[in-house]
């Protein structure tokens, strides 16, 4: 039995999965329960997922103290049904997922399955739900290094943890308890743009606006290309009233590339900032593409935007003018006049303010 073993292994290690597979079916059914677990591995890697979750599933029951069989099955829900629920944006079902790999799995691919749940909270905009799931994992467990793809870097399932948290934090107004664990992230990672960013935001949130403003003014000379410190600076700036400033920080903001799942906040700061200073009709233009976005997505839209919409169209009608409703295919015409006004907001203050 030794020697089929070994050679199992060997082809294993060869990626002879089809081969190997053989050979550990026939040593799990002699009573072999490690060549159970390398079976149900083989069958993961060489594309037959389903068989493998069923095969994991069976092994946890035969021996549910087994941590290489909580952990291959771990790796089964995350590649077979999570993947699959993520694609599908289904929430629901990728916590259904997450709970059978916290109950009956372990290690790094259960972790994995749980961020991928908080992050497509985060998502669909769930702020609860993805707080809640964020306290079912521990980050000192996590793993805190960094992989490289391609040449880019990619956070390490520790850092995206505070990410998430803090974010959650943030929209659910916990400010005190976003600051502390922003600054414990920074700790851990001094160099990070994000994290000092964060930690900024959550200071606003408690009041501190100036001392918020020189944090962000900080990070914004580090990081001059960075669109969401210019976000988060434009946002201090209009809550202390520097109307010019803050549209002239979201503007150079608007006209750096970036996610527009994120850049929908900005488009409608940027249409506060405009309705406050009596452009109405631009600051439309900025609800529509707000707007756009959440009906691409099928979601509802925010009450705020509601709200913000309401107040424009109120405006424009005393002074007989159009709120510029388009079609999906009419968004490129207003994206241009919005290009326009972000060029000429841009050059309001002088280059490095």
């Amino acid at each position: 039995m030794v020697d089929y073993m070994v050679e199992a292994e060997m082809l294993y290690h060869a990626g002879a999965y089809a081969e190997a597979g053989a050979l550990f079916h026939d040593l799990w059914d002699q009573g072999h329960t490690d060549a159970g677990v390398r079976y149900a591995a083989c069958l993961r890697k060489a594309g037959h997922t389903a068989s493998a979750l069923t095969v994991s599933r069976r092994l946890v029951r035969q021996t549910p103290a087994d941590p290489r069989a909580r952990a291959e099955l771990g790796w089964a829900l995350l590649e077979t049904l999570a993947s699959s629920a993520q694609a599908a944006h289904d929430l629901r079902r990728l916590e259904a997922i997450a709970d059978e790999a916290l109950r009956d799995g372990q290690g790094s691919a259960v972790a994995e399955i749980v961020l991928t749940v908080v992050e497509e909270a985060l998502h669909q905009l769930e702020w609860d739900t993805a707080n809640a799931w964020c306290d079912r994992l521990e980050p000192a467990q996590l793993d805190g290094a960094s992989t490289f793809e391609d040449g880019q870097r990619r956070a390490s399932p520790r850092e995206r943890w505070y990410s998430a948290k803090v974010r959650a934090l943030l929209h659910l107004h916990r400010w005190h308890h976003a600051r502390a664990l922003a600054l414990q992230a920074l700790s851990l990672r001094p160099q990070s743009i994000e994290f000092a960013r964060l930690a900024a935001r959550a200071l606003a949130g408690q009041g501190e606006l100036l001392q918020a403003q020189a944090d962000l003014h900080t990070l914004h000379l580090r990081r001059p290309l960075d669109w969401s410190t210019l976000y988060e600076l434009a946002r201090v700036d209009f809550q202390l009233g520097y109307g010019r400033a803050a549209a002239c920080h979201a503007a150079r903001a608007a006209l750096i590339p970036g996610d527009e799942r994120y850049r929908v906040e900005l488009f409608i700061l940027l249409a506060d900032i405009l309705a406050d200073q009596g452009q109405f009709e631009v600051a439309a233009c900025h609800v529509v593409l707000a707007r756009s976005w959440y009906t691409r997505q099928r979601q509802t839209a925010p009450g705020r935007l509601k709200k913000l919409e309401g107040r424009l169209r109120a405006a424009l009608a005393l002074s007989d003018q159009r709120f510029p409703d388009v079609t999906l295919a009419g968004l490129s015409a207003i994206r241009q006049r919005c290009q326009r006004e972000w060029q000429t907001m841009a050059s309001w203050l002088p280059v490095g303010q």
